[in-house]
């Protein structure tokens, strides 16, 4: 039982990777339904957030604490898969949002830009020029949505467990290394990794249910207990603090919620 999360740019095959690996594995395959779910969320429409994808600063800072409320979203709807274990989850964010767990591969799928340039200019019908170009664009969009959103770069090699050159190594063969690691005992989840996705998921659910009025909420969760903070005025804690417990979902597991006040600074 392992969870796998490939990053990707355009035209290198990373979308055949992940679709290949989810058959030869059996496993779940997430990638657009994280979208919608957190649209859902977000109560704005599916295409409002497609355009996040590839103009953040303009789209999400219409909205109030938009890059806050939007990746609080992204990380409950993705660890809501996670914790079903068995899933592969390709396009952004994946990596940038789990902090490492035992079962947890972060893969990376990159291709040589004259390849990618000849894919995008014989699907496009353009000339190589124009594939180039369209490509370079969408590459620092990408870039710059990862780390305006997430705050981490896409292409720091750090974020990654391992990396394929799709332009060296076929897609089946990519395909058969990854299905050999997840076989591998280091790979299975265990109890203590799949308590650690679990809170981690307890803690998502709460903080999106709560940043749209708390919009500096930060949640934790360890041992049944959810320790959640908001910034506020001291002369206003007791309130905060009950207006916080009102609007704490119910959630299985969570017996003890402490909530603290941290004064605003400036």
């Amino acid at each position: 039982m392992a969870i796998v999360t490939i990053s990707r740019g355009s035209y290198t095959r990373g979308r055949e990777v992940a679709e290949k690996l989810t058959e030869r594995m059996n496993y779940e395959l997430v990638s657009r339904e994280v979208l919608i779910e957190a649209s859902e969320h977000f109560n704005v429409s599916e295409i409002k957030l497609e355009r996040a994808l590839h103009n953040p600063l303009s789209v999400l800072d219409r909205f109030t604490n938009g890059k806050r409320r939007y990746f609080a979203y992204i990380e409950n709807a993705i660890l809501n898969h996670m914790i079903k274990n068995n899933m592969v989850y390709h396009g952004l964010t994946g990596h940038a949002l789990i902090p490492k767990v035992n079962h947890l591969l972060r893969v990376r799928i990159r291709a040589e830009m004259e390849d990618r340039v000849a894919r995008e200019s014989e699907r496009e019908n353009i000339s190589k020029d124009e594939a180039r170009y369209l490509l370079s664009k969408d590459d620092e969009e990408r870039r710059k949505w990862s780390i305006n959103v997430t705050g981490h770069d896409p292409c720091d090699p750090s974020q990654y467990d391992i990396i394929f050159n799709a332009s060296k190594t076929h897609v089946e063969d990519i395909v058969d290394i990854i299905a050999s690691i997840l076989q591998k005992d280091y790979m299975q989840n265990d109890s203590e990794s799949q308590k650690m996705l679990e809170d981690l998921a307890k803690a998502s659910e709460i903080k999106a249910s709560l940043i749209n009025q708390f919009p500096s909420v930060e949640v934790h969760v360890q041992g049944g207990t959810a320790i959640i903070r908001v910034q506020g005025s001291l002369e206003q804690e007791e309130y905060l603090k009950r207006s916080v417990r009102e609007q704490m979902p119910t959630i299985r597991g969570i017996q003890d919620v402490r909530v603290s006040v941290i004064p605003w600074i400036g």
